[in-house]
């Protein structure tokens, strides 16, 4: 689960950068304001496919985790049901044993 947020807060640190990066050289460029809206605009456009993919990536990871978490939980609760019905069997086993001395 570490993991995926690790990958959630790289994610959001390139977003974060590359909005600051992106901001900081249009502004100091010598471009007229029209080329600077338009050159924004597409840097935004490519990071909000970038967040978007990061996030689609975050998504599949925790859905692949929740998978494995249900797996794990029906594999021990199987398990759990199988030893509570032999330690059940053995139990009337002894209890029948014990009633038929003590008769």
């Amino acid at each position: 689960m570490s993991d995926n947020r690790g990958s959630l807060d790289v994610v959001l640190a390139f977003a974060i950068g590359g909005i600051i990066g992106a901001g900081v050289a249009l502004l100091l460029s010598p471009t007229s304001g029209q080329e600077v809206r338009r050159r924004i605009r597409d840097e935004f456009d490519d990071l909000s496919d970038k967040v978007k993919d990061g996030y689609d990536i975050a998504r599949d990871s925790v859905e692949e985790g929740v998978g494995k978490v249900r797996e794990f939980v029906e594999e021990k609760k199987d398990t759990i049901k199988s030893a509570i019905s032999t330690g059940t069997s053995a139990f009337s086993s002894e209890k029948e044993k014990y009633e038929e001395k003590s008769a």
